[in-house]
């Protein structure tokens, strides 16, 4: 019986300070001058067309095409991003091996 009192009065408790916590959050928020002290509006640059006609329209394919085959050997496999990592990192190895063995030896 005294533990779940003293259980009810920490609940009290915390639900108290929750109240006056949202209280004062909702008194921020209704004050006018708070809004116009506290933020300032930054400008962002807009993006340049110029930067976009760089590039040409074959880098666009090659970039779509390769996100693609991606997509396409994920599902061929059946793995996740995660397994495709671990793929691609031992195909490294193995070429890495393969032509270290070839030029230097």
């Amino acid at each position: 019986m005294v533990l779940s009192d003293a259980k009810d009065k920490n609940a009290l408790a915390l639900s108290n300070i929750r109240r006056i916590i949202l209280e004062k959050d909702l008194d921020c928020m209704n004050d006018s001058s708070h809004r116009t002290a506290k933020y300032v509006r930054i400008p962002i640059p807009l993006k340049r067309e110029s930067k976009q006609r760089k590039v040409s329209l074959k880098v666009s394919q090659l970039i779509a095409f390769h996100k693609n085959s991606i997509i396409r050997e994920k599902q061929k496999l059946g793995v996740s991003d995660y397994g495709l990592l671990w793929i691609s990192f031992f195909r490294g190895i193995i070429v890495a091996v393969v032509l270290e063995r070839l030029l230097l030896h």
